[in-house]
């Protein structure tokens, strides 16, 4: 299988720079850089992006940075994008699960071995790092870009392990609560709204908060979780299981547009390391990026252009 997948939006829009963004999600770091991590740095090189985005889940749960060497391995990761272009990144659920083997918590009949926590470890690790900006519901801005990272707290996947219930009320008090950093943008910026789930976002009372924005990035549907085959076969809206954890459900799992702004991001590391055995599947799975030109090329131009191919890519 080839091992990377990459989906290239163009979109023209005449009243922003040409640039080129480099979007990535679902990092899945479990304490060690994997093929895929090499792979989608790899690409970020090759592809000279002007800016890097990372639409969350950047760990696989807190103890993936417990002790120096897992810190640093993930900051040499991080670092060798801000080499690059300037990095911006929003957090996910993962980000903030705790493992608690010996002490499960118990919801209802079953028991479930990770719980959410707080942030603090990743924020900590990955501070103060040149050209690298953990955006925790705040904004990197600079002469072509206004970029806000929305970190919903870890209750807003109602842990433990987010069973589907996402609260859009939680969702719209976060929103509410950052009503300023959201509306009355800067003119002549690409405008670039970045969340981890796009559960709700399509929701009336969500999208007002989030009219200004040129592009809304998320990524946690992985997919749908599809193998590559049936990933280029399969044209519905139907992934073989989602997020929320029901299976063939109506999502748009694809690495695809909802929309002219709306962009589901496909994941670095499809099956994350909970899973056990079955992360031995990773195998088959590419490496998902995203580039996003913004072009002058076609000003009569109103719909972006979406380009989708595999390719091969050493790790």
């Amino acid at each position: 299988m080839k091992s990377l997948y990459h989906c290239r939006y163009r979109f023209y829009k005449h009243t922003l720079a040409p640039q080129k963004i480099l979007a990535i999600s679902d990092v899945h770091f479990a304490g060690e850089i994997n093929d895929h991590h090499r792979r989608a740095a790899n690409f970020a090189r090759q592809s000279k992006p002007n800016l890097i985005v990372v639409t969350g889940d950047i760990i696989n749960n807190v103890y993936a940075v417990k002790n120096q060497e897992q810190q640093q391995n993930l900051r040499d990761w991080f670092l060798e994008l801000g080499k690059i272009a300037p990095v911006c990144a929003c957090l996910g659920n993962h980000d903030s699960y705790e493992y608690l083997k010996d002490r499960p918590v118990r919801v209802g009949r079953r028991k479930y071995n990770y719980v959410a926590r707080n942030n603090s470890p990743l924020i900590e690790c990955l501070a103060n790092l040149d050209n690298v900006h953990l955006l925790v519901n705040e904004v990197y801005e600079d002469k072509n870009n206004y970029v806000f990272g929305l970190s919903v707290p870890p209750d807003y996947y109602d842990s433990p392990m987010h069973p589907g219930v996402e609260k859009k009320e939680l969702l719209i008090e976060e929103l509410k609560q950052y009503k300023k950093l959201l509306q009355n943008l800067p003119n002549g910026k690409a405008k670039i709204f970045l969340v981890h789930s796009p559960i709700h976002l399509t929701d009336l009372e969500v999208r007002k908060y989030l009219n200004e924005f040129d592009f809304i990035l998320a990524g946690h549907m992985h997919n749908g979780v599809v193998p590559p085959i049936l990933h280029e076969l399969w044209r519905g809206h139907r992934g073989i299981t989602t997020a929320d954890k029901h299976l063939f459900a109506n999502q748009n799992t694809r690495l695809g547009l909802y929309d002219d702004k709306f962009i589901e991001l496909g994941a670095v590391v499809t099956i994350s390391r909970k899973m056990k055995t079955f992360g031995v599947f990773n195998t088959f799975f590419p490496t998902n990026v995203a580039t996003i030109k913004i072009s002058h090329a076609q000003p009569d131009g109103h719909k972006p252009s979406v380009r989708r191919r595999y390719k091969k890519l050493r790790s």
